[in-house]
């Protein structure tokens, strides 16, 4: 007895819902069609007998009427020309690019000298690796210079602490003078280490020619028209051979003293140094003119300046102003020395300031020590070399060495005007090779840039694709991702 309203009242409901749907069904009648309308609406008419009828079992017609309502809404908007909501489909971007390292370091040269040795491109380093070696000869010459100094302070240090006489002998004034000197033979050997190989390299160097060296080549080119060359040239030649003989002579007396060496040992290497400077800057006169006559003669005789004279005489120049700095430095030096000797004694020295020159010169050798250190570069990261700088070239501070790619590879990818809107970070991507063939790596895109590059007309916005590690896979290969 109690279905029969709840059925009634339905109907109601449902006739209700009928009445709304028509009216807004009716809008669309002149775009629908008389016929197709009322078609349409029996059908929906018989929909809902079949609900009602079956609407008895429920309890409430609330329970159905979201339902009915949604149906009913749907049918209206498509007559009332409300389109339905759409769904994009996915796109799909391809874009080629070019396999990069992830990261690259450059590796740039803390001081100047000529690079020994480097290691070849493609090489792969470890972390601490030794990348590239430069000439040490002079760091290692003022890492010597530093260890004597500091071992005469403290000595001197010593002496004093004791009271003994020799440290009342030892006067300040005197251990100064021997300190300058000794600075002063250091600096003159460091000079000479330059010097004589820049002379011997001018001398008997192939720039000019393969077969001979470049003094006997420059007479050649000469000698037709001036035969007298062969005297400046023997001069020059012989001049050299003396310079170089002394030079070697010297050389191994020094490295056998320190500043700790007795007053007699000190002077005789000062003497040799000085008697092999005057030497040398004998032969680097003698050269030197030597290169002035064959000038003069390219001059006379019409032939062009070669390339290599200028540079010969711009070495020749550099290196005889340096030798006769040295030989001031090296007489100033010993004068003083043979002042403070013949001086009357004085005082002994403070302890304090003692204390303070050891300290100075503990860092002075911590500096000297680094700066050799700083000759052998080493790779501060794992990775492969690339661009390096050839074996023999001279650096500066701050010149790149080379460059360390990290092992970790990506893609850099072009991606047009069209395809640009369609990718962010973080979409999935997948990675083919034109050079290796079967491999297809996953990968996804890192980073987008938000600015358009332009070359050539073409507008391109490059993107960062990181993908899984293969081996076969090089830097610069070309790629193809295809972006999801």
């Amino acid at each position: 007895m109690q279905v029969l309203p709840k059925r009634l009242n339905g109907w109601k409901a449902i006739a209700g819902e009928m009445r709304s749907f028509r009216k807004r069904a009716a809008q669309a009648l002149p775009r629908l069609g008389t016929y197709a309308y009322y078609a349409f609406v029996a059908a929906v008419g018989a929909s809902l007998i079949w609900l009602a009828s079956v609407f008895g079992s429920t309890s409430s017609f609330s329970e159905v009427r979201p339902a009915l309502q949604a149906s009913l809404g749907s049918f209206a908007a498509f007559f009332s020309g409300v389109p339905p909501q759409q769904q994009t489909a996915p796109v799909t971007v391809t874009a080629p690019g070019q396999a990069i390292a992830l990261n690259e370091l450059e590796i740039k040269s803390a001081v100047s000298g000529r690079v020994v040795s480097i290691l070849a491109q493609g090489q792969s380093v470890e972390e601490g690796d030794i990348v590239a070696r430069l000439n040490d000869a002079e760091a290692r010459a003022e890492l010597k210079s530093a260890e004597a100094s500091l071992a005469a302070a403290q000595r001197t240090l010593e002496q004093a602490r004791s009271g003994t006489a020799e440290a009342s002998a030892d006067s300040a004034e005197l251990t100064a003078a021997r300190d300058q000197a000794f600075t002063a033979l250091s600096n003159t050997h460091v000079n000479l280490a330059w010097i004589m190989p820049t002379l011997t390299d001018v001398v008997n160097g192939r720039d000019v020619r393969q077969s001979v060296g470049n003094i006997y080549a420059y007479a050649d080119m000469v000698s037709a028209q001036y035969p007298e060359i062969s005297g400046p040239r023997e001069a020059a030649a012989d001049q050299v051979r003396r310079a170089k003989s002394s030079y070697e002579g010297i050389v191994q007396r020094y490295r056998a003293i320190s500043r700790a060496s007795s007053q007699a040992e000190m002077e005789g290497v000062i003497q040799g140094t000085y008697e092999t400077l005057k030497v040398t800057a004998d032969a680097l006169k003698s050269v030197s003119d030597f290169l002035a006559i064959v000038r003069e003669q390219f001059d006379e005789q019409g032939q062009p300046q070669l390339e290599s004279m200028a540079t010969h005489q711009g070495a020749i120049s550099d290196a005889l102003v340096t030798t006769n700095d040295s030989l001031d430095e090296l007489a100033n030096a010993t004068e003083n020395l043979r002042i403070a000797q013949s001086g009357p004694a004085q005082a002994a020295p403070d302890i304090g300031s003692l204390e303070v020159a050891v300290a100075e010169r503990e860092a002075a050798l911590a500096a000297a020590r680094a700066r050799v250190e700083a000759h052998t570069v080493k790779a501060p990261i794992a990775g492969t070399i690339a661009s390096p700088v050839r074996s023999g070239n001279s650096v500066v501070p701050g010149e790149i060495l080379a460059t360390i790619m990290t092992k970790e590879l990506a893609a850099r990818i072009a991606l047009s005007e069209a395809d640009v809107g369609h990718v962010q970070e973080g979409d999935a991507v997948t990675v083919t090779f034109d050079g290796v063939d079967g491999v297809s790596l996953p990968g996804v895109v890192l980073a987008v840039d938000p600015v358009a590059t332009v070359q050539d007309g073409v507008v391109r916005f490059y993107a960062i694709v990181s993908y899984q590690q293969h081996e076969r896979v090089r830097p610069g290969m070309t790629v193809t991702a295809r972006i999801e």
